[in-house]
């Protein structure tokens, strides 16, 4: 029987979309395959819609591209450089480009299907789509894939290669390359409005004269082509018996083309009769460039706390009490710290110790009792208190009066 998709025992919606399933899915781009797989899941072509036609605007739970948050491997994926304008879907946001991250670097999409925003923030309103990249090592796959559409257009082939390998004994290297190649669809029909003139007489003679048909004038209404080369690594490699260098990235480089609204020779405003008599179609072609990488340390460990205190009360109430050199490999702090607490064994020792700190030049350390340094901490908060204070009694008056103003 088929292993169910989504997670029933977990608290929130998860679906979890695998290797296998994306490579029967018959799609060539990570958003097209998302689109496929998953029904919460939006990420349609746009046509004649300027930048919007190269970089698909994306939807979780009808939601804007910019209400989604994406993730590689548990770390944020940095958003594109579009804004989606013209009329598209999500209009004014910013999204992510999923079509960047070849498919073929992909283990598995996991899918939260709920919103978020209390965890991660308001771009994950939506949902959150982690996208967990290939780890195996010692085995290669090679794919390639190509068709068409009914209507003899669109014709894609995608080839790609991956790869891993082993570093030391429990590290790793997975490589990944990847190339498409989309050709355009279009779906327009004969031009049946004014092309040199408003009078349909005056019109149908001018194309005789010329030689052309309406056939001449027909718009581009498609998918656009894109011929795009992709790169992706994931690497872990272990430095200690507790920690865990890792990194991994992509790299993409995409040229696509797609054409706007034909320019008619009467639109004057549109066009130079002196360049383009006959008018013109105007085309897009950019070329699109993307590149992340990712660079830490994972490490497995456990601090022993040998006291915690009520985090209600002040900035001494809510300290953790720990072994100091537990601390230092933690936070790679080496033995730099900026406050040291020492327990004297009574305020005789306490006062002599003070005593021999403040006498010895090397020590850049100043001997405080620990009430005193919680109160001047405390009266170094006063002014900021003071203008808060302040500031909020002047907008208080202001708004006062904004109210007497709306009577």
């Amino acid at each position: 029987s088929r292993t169910p998709r989504t997670n029933a025992d977990s608290t929130v919606p998860v679906d979890v979309v695998t290797a296998d399933e994306i490579a029967r899915s018959g799609r060539t781009e990570t958003g097209r395959v998302l689109h496929t797989l998953a029904a919460s899941y939006i990420s349609t072509p746009q046509t004649i819609a300027d930048g919007s036609d190269h970089i698909d605007p994306a939807s979780l739970r009808g939601l804007g591209p910019d209400q989604v948050l994406i993730l590689v491997n548990g770390k944020r994926r940095h958003r594109s450089a579009l804004i989606h304008l013209n009329g598209t879907f999500g209009r004014g946001t910013v999204g992510t480009d999923l079509n960047a991250i070849p498919v073929g670097s992909i283990k598995r999409i996991e899918i939260l299907r709920d919103g978020a925003a209390s965890q991660y923030g308001s771009d994950a309103i939506a949902g959150v789509i982690n996208i967990v990249t290939k780890d195996v090592t010692d085995l290669l796959d090679v794919n390639a894939e190509t068709g068409i559409t009914a209507s003899r257009d669109g014709a894609q082939l995608k080839t790609s290669a991956n790869y891993g390998f082993k570093l030391g004994t429990k590290g790793f290297l997975n490589l990944t390359g990847e190339f498409l190649r989309r050709t355009p669809t279009n779906r327009t029909g004969q031009y049946t409005g004014s092309i040199y003139f408003d009078d349909a007489a005056l019109d149908a003679q001018a194309l005789a004269e010329r030689g052309l048909t309406r056939d001449d004038f027909q718009m581009k209404i498609g998918e656009a082509s894109a011929t795009s080369g992709a790169g992706a690594y994931n690497m872990e490699m272990p430095v200690s018996e507790v920690a865990k260098f890792y990194s991994f990235g992509d790299i993409s480089h995409r040229r696509s083309r797609a054409a706007g609204f034909f320019r008619f020779p009467k639109q004057e405003t549109q066009t130079v009769a002196e360049f383009y008599p006959d008018g013109f179609l105007p085309t897009i072609q950019p070329t699109i460039d993307d590149q992340a990488i990712t660079i830490g340390v994972r490490r497995k460990g456990k601090w022993t706390v040998v006291g915690i205190f009520d985090a209600s009360g002040s900035a001494y109430d809510s300290e953790i009490w720990a072994d100091s050199r537990e601390l230092a490999q933690e936070f790679d702090r080496g033995d730099s710290f900026s406050v040291a607490i020492v327990r004297a064994t009574d305020s005789a020792a306490a006062a002599s110790l003070a005593r021999a700190i403040d006498a010895d030049p090397r020590l850049k350390l100043m001997a405080k009792t620990e009430s005193n340094y919680y109160a001047e901490q405390t009266r170094a908060s006063v002014p900021i208190k003071a203008f808060g204070t302040f500031l909020a009694f002047v907008m208080a008056i202001g708004a006062c009066f904004a109210g007497m103003n709306t009577m």
